[in-house]
């Protein structure tokens, strides 16, 4: 009784003091239920907790996945869209990295940098306090295999009808054509297609982040060492950490897919405003056909 008194004196006290405590996700593992709260109490709040350096397709997405079940607050889905506006401020230079980083926190985010690595200077966002996640392939062979066969042709979709008629992709362009010069290297691309160059730009990044972040402050992960060294370095309590598989996002399958339905939409969209007509013709014919007249029915028997 004395500790549900002291658990619920101190978050009422936070709660009244700091009313964005309201923002972080209830846990979702009831059995350590009570470690959380004591986590969330006496995390710092209004502030990224852990930035994901890699680039993408190194894990970047799995690893948000699993900070997600660490009980962290990441974004589902593409960061690129969820911080539009962000994106487009640190792409123009209206907002440094640290500015971009509390906006970010601004919106109840305790987990950020998944697909925005390209963007960021990860020496001043170790200044923040925050903890650094360099996620990496086995090499930088295999990485450039997996932007080949998956993202290569992305941005030449994204830039093309009807994605252009959408307001997000049209702001977005900025931050894309950045990303893509990124990764190929520093030279402008709409398909990345230099395997080289990609194994480059890989090498360069990785090496920038190791140098610029101090090492007590950076975790250079591979996805397949799963949860101990993550939860290791997060500090996550014994008995804390999860014991099943680490979350594997985005597969090189599932990034096909998305490939695939890219670049069908910019195949088939000039033919949408053509169903309706067809369907009325359809309709139509249909229609006359049920409503011969008996003289042009005799006439063909």
């Amino acid at each position: 009784m004395l500790r549900r008194s002291w658990l619920a004196g101190a978050l009422g006290w936070r709660l009244h003091h700091q009313p964005s405590l309201l923002r972080i996700a209830p846990p979702t593992d009831t059995h350590n239920s009570h470690r959380m709260v004591v986590a969330c109490i006496f995390a710092p709040l209004g502030a990224i907790q852990v930035i994901i350096a890699g680039l993408g397709r190194s894990g970047s997405s799995s690893l948000n996945e699993a900070l997600a079940q660490l009980n962290y607050t990441t974004v589902v889905g593409f960061p690129d869209l969820v911080f539009l506006d962000e994106f487009q401020r640190l792409s123009n230079g209206t907002i440094d990295d640290s500015g971009f980083l509390a906006q970010v926190a601004e919106k109840g985010y305790t987990a950020a940098g998944y697909d925005m690595a390209p963007l960021m200077n990860f020496a001043n966002a170790a200044k923040t306090g925050a903890k650094i996640i360099l996620t990496e392939r086995d090499s930088a062979d295999v990485w450039a295999t997996s932007v080949l066969a998956t993202i290569a042709t992305h941005k030449a979709a994204m830039i093309q009808r009807p994605f252009t008629f959408i307001k997000a992709f049209r702001v977005l362009r900025p931050t894309l054509d950045k990303l893509y010069a990124y990764y190929n290297d520093g030279e402008e691309a709409h398909v990345l297609t230099d395997r080289e160059r990609l194994k480059r730009a890989y090498t360069k990044h990785s090496e920038k982040v190791k140098a610029s972040v101090p090492r007590h402050r950076l975790l250079i992960f591979n996805v397949k060492q799963g949860w101990p060294p993550l939860c290791r370095f997060l500090d996550v309590e014994e008995g804390s950490c999860p014991t099943g598989p680490f979350p594997w996002a985005m597969s090189s399958f599932e990034m096909k897919i998305i490939t695939f339905v890219f670049h069908a939409a910019t195949w088939v969209w000039p033919l949408i405003p053509i169903v309706p007509v067809l369907a009325a013709f359809g309709c139509v014919r249909c229609f006359s056909r049920g409503t011969a007249s008996p003289r042009n029915n005799a006439k063909r028997a």
